[in-house]
């Protein structure tokens, strides 16, 4: 089973706390050492897209 796997409901928000978006994403039925592996996969993927935005946006601003 994957994080995918896991039912959520985009429109609700999350009442166990355990959500990065403040959304529920299914992350309640976890137990604690599947809960910090999916927080940091969430973390890894959307800090580095994160970062690589950044550096996209600044590197596409016109400095002439």
């Amino acid at each position: 089973m994957n994080a995918r796997d896991i039912s959520f409901d985009t429109e609700t928000e999350c009442s166990c706390g355990r959500s990065p978006t403040g959304l529920c994403v299914g992350w309640h039925s976890l137990d604690n050492d599947r809960y910090k592996a999916e927080l940091k996969k969430w973390v890894s993927i959307h800090f580095i897209n994160e970062d690589l935005i950044k550096t996209v946006k600044e590197d596409s601003v016109d400095t002439a």
